[in-house]
């Protein structure tokens, strides 16, 4: 008779109790599941912003650092306005990278557009520049010139985005050029200096 009755006492169902304490337990391991790879995937874009934000300065400070370390002129363009939309912009004359002929200079144009945060560039050939004086050049000029050649919406120009500011300051022949980006909420700023052996 005790046989039987221990039997029964241990085939007793689940208690109502061990069954709040496994949804619990099951709850606790769902809630650091979740934190775990949200934390994660925060982590990763925030690295994938930072290494986009540095690929693109990166790329850009190395395209001007090769032109002007060649450059006989680095100016600034004020107050340029294309199509209605804001372009911060540079020119650079310097000798084409390609076949660094010293006698045979191009002109460069690094322009920022406001409007999409865009850095851009367009090298002009000796040969269309009538002046001998690139800042002869007006700024009604370089606006059409500019604008014929599609510079601000041909990706091929493209040397950056992201591109909130971008500055560069001159001492004698050594030409310091800052770069901030901004993605995401995330900024990036660069920096990089340029001894230009020919400027004037």
């Amino acid at each position: 008779m005790s046989k039987r009755q221990s039997i029964k006492t241990n085939n007793k169902g689940i208690t109502l109790i061990e069954l709040v304490v496994v949804i619990l337990m099951v709850g606790i391991i769902s809630t650091m599941l979740v934190v775990f790879i949200s934390s994660s995937r925060s982590n990763y874009t925030t690295l994938s912003t930072e290494v986009t934000l540095q690929q693109e300065a990166g790329y850009a400070l190395s395209y001007i650092g090769d032109v002007a370390v060649e450059a006989e002129e680095f100016c600034e363009v004020k107050n340029l306005s294309v199509n209605g939309n804001s372009v911060q912009a540079f020119y650079i004359k310097a000798p084409d990278s390609a076949t660094q002929i010293n006698y045979e200079k191009d002109y460069y144009y690094i322009l920022v557009r406001e409007q999409d945060n865009t850095l851009r560039f367009f090298r002009l050939s000796s040969e269309n520049v009538d002046s001998s004086d690139f800042t002869e050049l007006g700024e009604l000029d370089m606006q059409k010139i500019i604008a014929a050649n599609d510079v601000l919406g041909n990706s091929r120009r493209l040397l950056a985005n992201y591109v909130e500011d971008i500055s560069v300051t001159q001492d004698k022949k050594l030409l310091k050029l800052d770069i901030k980006l901004q993605l995401l909420g995330k900024e990036y700023t660069a920096k990089k200096s340029v001894y230009g052996r020919n400027l004037r």
